[in-house]
């Protein structure tokens, strides 16, 4: 399992949750694997990150206030 691991350890993800128990869960499952983790509350949130950061990898919540996740790809 620890192979399969080092395939993260060049992604950049963006966690878009508003749960902020669930987000910060995934963070740091995430954080000890991947070259950066960075999380946001919500959709608008999410969106402004994604076009600061670029990640490669993004992990969205559908339900969400302001924004939801749908929306937030488009």
């Amino acid at each position: 399992m620890q192979e399969h691991l080092k395939l993260l350890k060049d992604l950049s993800v963006l966690i878009v949750e508003d749960d902020e128990i669930a987000r910060e869960l995934l963070i740091g499952g995430l954080k000890p694997y991947c070259l950066s983790v960075w999380g946001a509350g919500d959709g608008l949130e999410g969106l402004e990150r994604f076009k600061k950061l670029a990640p490669a990898v993004v992990i969205t919540d559908i339900h969400m206030p302001a924004m939801n996740g749908f929306e937030m790809m488009k």
